[in-house]
């Protein structure tokens, strides 16, 4: 039997797995490689980095300019959408290569978008920012860095005994972002090895003072009042006891009593603790004053007839009466005027020179007068000798003798309550009495004289006074502290849009110290330079300030001058212009006058000084003294030649894109060989091309 012809089947070798890999890996490559160099990612990345630009600086109108920095410029996204943008200048630029004659331009222009983008990104790290505030006559070597707040503790050294001999500062760094705190959030910035523990609780942006009020039983009698004032054609009525800080007056531990002058009105409030063996008395006179018939008022004896029973006078001060002997009693009462034959002895509340404000003006926060009238009567009993006793205008807590008499051995036989007309064009005079039952009671005084008098209760609002044109007035007590404290503390100012960063920030700290803790708040200063709070711990007193990092520069600026243009019939600032001194030893300059203006800049050992803003100079009671602070924005860039160079490339590459007619400036016109280049390139495989 034939058997068919069998047919060899030749062996096939599988290829093997790396050399399957191997093109499959430069596939991928050259895919990746051809869409970063692609012109959708370019669309892309233009069109993320546009959006982003935009949302920066509507972000920065919103939320202040350190705000945009930290969250959109410094941010991963802005970081990733530059490297998208990197990763395709450069791709387009080398996938065309070899490079032909006529990309030159092309390729140059890429090289310096390249540059740029470079520039930029190291001048970020490494350029160094701030400030320098100058008042005339000033002089500096500091560079203040407003972007890197740190808190400074001076902490007292004691020598082996025990005694104070110096400071030692110790300063913590800090970073509490732009925002405010959300509670429970905290941050320690001590270390185990420090001698005291500092922890942060909260954080403000932007802060405002506030006081918060609570009862200690070694504190001052005090009230939250509101006097509320409807002028004619007013709708809303305006508090014109509201400031900076709050509403509440409290009085004086010494005389029990402060005045405070509100526009057309005045609000007092004085306070008679619960000890007081006159307390009954002493409101009775209140509720009931004696009627005021004459410009130097009328004073009232308060004093004991024979039988002891108690009993009143009312003194008219007019000097025609001056020896009496008092009902029932076998008091006798001397009138005695000044040495200039006056009713009244005058006497200057302010302690400083030519009635200025002075560093205790008790007297004058108690009357806010600056000058009282006192009288001055001599009482004797019987045949004794007479005792000088003292009539204080309004203040219920001021003895009738003078203690160097009672030291001598005078005895009070009368108490003299004395009450004289107010203030000359005082719309209003509104008091207000306290009682250490916590009890509350009011009266008014207007243009006419004593208007009424009562009780009154916290959160009642009752009608103090009025006058013509529909001139009216309001008054409320909402809170009354027999004996009471207040604590600084800061709440967000609420800036408005566009004013957003533009605020002092403050920090809510807890500071311990051997076993104690105590919280304090502490606001950034306001004039650029480190402002200390003490902070009593136990017997150790601690000074706190919360500022900025300081960098020491190697020459220094003398402000000789400063002046602020306005604008014509504003205050708005138009123009700001420094004459200052620059000293450097280095380069041996000592004292060159420079001029510094808004456009005029001092360039110095890289440190550029921008003239930016001023600041409205004040003194430690926080009053503006006249003067200004003049305030440099300062900018010292290592790397501003790469950045600046970036742009020079990029100009000088579309100059030689359009000599050379490349790219965008490439000429349309058909022709043969263009005909003939372009039927070649459709058998070859498409290639990107990119001009941006």
């Amino acid at each position: 039997m034939a058997k068919s012809p069998t047919t060899a089947v030749p062996s096939q070798t599988p290829p093997s797995t790396d050399a399957r890999s191997a093109p499959q890996s430069q596939s991928l490559f050259r895919g990746v490689y051809r869409f970063l160099a692609s012109l959708k990612l370019a669309v892309f990345s233009l069109s993320s980095l546009s959006a982003l630009l935009a949302y920066a600086t509507f972000f920065e109108s919103w939320y202040g300019t350190e705000a945009a920095r930290a969250y959109v410029y410094r941010s991963p996204i802005f970081f990733i959408v530059n490297m998208l943008l990197f990763a395709n200048i450069f791709c387009a630029a080398t996938i065309r290569y070899p490079w032909k004659k006529h990309q030159i331009g092309f390729i140059v222009t890429h090289i310096g978008l390249l540059t740029l983008i470079v520039g930029s990104f190291i001048s970020q790290k490494f350029t160094d920012d701030g400030q320098v505030g100058l008042s005339e006559g000033e002089t500096s070597r500091q560079l203040i860095r407003t972007q890197q707040p740190v808190i400074r503790v001076r902490v007292p050294e004691k020598s082996d005994s025990g005694q104070t001999v110096a400071l030692q500062e110790y300063e913590l760094d800090i970073k509490p972002g732009v925002f405010p705190w959300k509670p429970g959030r905290t941050e320690q910035v001590t270390r185990p090895k420090d001698p005291f523990g500092f922890e942060v609780i909260g954080f403000l942006p932007e802060a405002q003072p506030r006081f918060a009020h609570e009862s200690t039983a070694d504190g001052l009698p005090m009230i939250d009042a509101h006097l509320l004032i409807n002028a004619p054609n007013q709708i809303e009525a305006q508090d014109i006891l509201s400031d900076s800080v709050g509403r509440w007056l409290k009085a004086d531990a010494r005389f029990g009593r402060v005045a405070q002058n509100a526009g057309p009105a005045t609000m007092a409030f004085q306070y008679i603790p619960k000890d007081d063996s006159e307390l009954a008395e002493k409101v009775a006179d209140f509720l009931n004053p004696p009627k005021l018939t004459t410009p130097d008022g009328t004073a009232r004896l308060h004093y004991l007839d024979k039988s002891g029973k108690k009993r009143t006078f009312d003194w008219v001060v007019d000097g025609a009466l001056r020896k009496e002997v008092l009902p029932e009693s076998d008091l006798t009462v001397e009138f005695l005027p000044s040495k200039e034959g006056e009713n009244v002895l005058k006497m200057p509340t302010r302690l400083g020179e030519n009635g200025a404000p002075g560093s205790n003006d008790i007297l004058f926060n108690a009357t806010g007068e600056a000058e009282i009238g006192i009288v001055r009567f001599k009482i004797s009993k019987g045949t004794g000798p007479g005792f000088d006793h003292y009539g204080w205008p309004d203040l219920v807590q001021a003895p009738s003798l003078v203690p160097g008499d009672t030291s001598k051995g005078a005895t009070q036989l009368a108490r003299v309550a004395y009450l004289r007309p107010r203030p000359p064009g005082s719309f209003g005079y509104v008091e207000v009495l306290g009682t250490g039952d916590d009890k509350l009671y009011y009266r008014v005084f207007g243009r006419e004289g004593f208007r009424k008098a009562a009780e009154l209760k916290k959160g009642d609002t009752i009608e103090a006074f009025s006058g013509g044109g529909g001139m009216a007035g309001k008054l409320r007590v909402d809170d009354f502290l027999p004996s009471g404290s207040e604590k600084l503390t800061y709440v967000s100012a609420n800036l408005p849009v566009g004013q957003k960063g533009n605020g002092l920030p403050a920090i809510h700290c807890k500071m311990t110290s051997q076993g104690t803790t105590k919280e304090f708040w502490v606001r950034r200063s306001p004039d650029l330079k480190p402002l200390y709070q003490p902070v009593r711990i136990d017997s150790e007193v601690y000074e706190v300030a919360y500022d900025v990092d300081r960098k020491d520069l190697d020459f220094e600026i003398k402000l000789v001058n400063f002046e602020a243009g306005v604008d014509p019939g504003t205050e708005q600032a138009s123009s700001f212009e420094s004459q200052v001194e620059l000293t450097d030893s280095k380069e041996k300059v000592l004292s060159k006058p420079i001029t510094i203006s808004m456009n005029n800049p001092l360039i110095w050992r890289g440190y550029t000084f921008y003239q930016s803003n001023y600041i409205p100079a004040t003194d430690e009671n926080g009053r503006r003294t006249g003067d200004f602070i003049s305030v440099f924005q300062v900018r010292h860039d290592r790397v501003w030649g790469i950045t600046y160079m970036g742009c020079l490339i990029i100009v000088t590459g579309i100059f030689l894109q359009f000599y050379m007619r490349s790219g965008p400036f490439k000429s349309r016109a058909s022709s043969p060989e263009t005909a003939s280049n372009t039927t070649q390139g459709a058998s070859k495989l498409p290639r990107v091309e990119t001009t941006l």
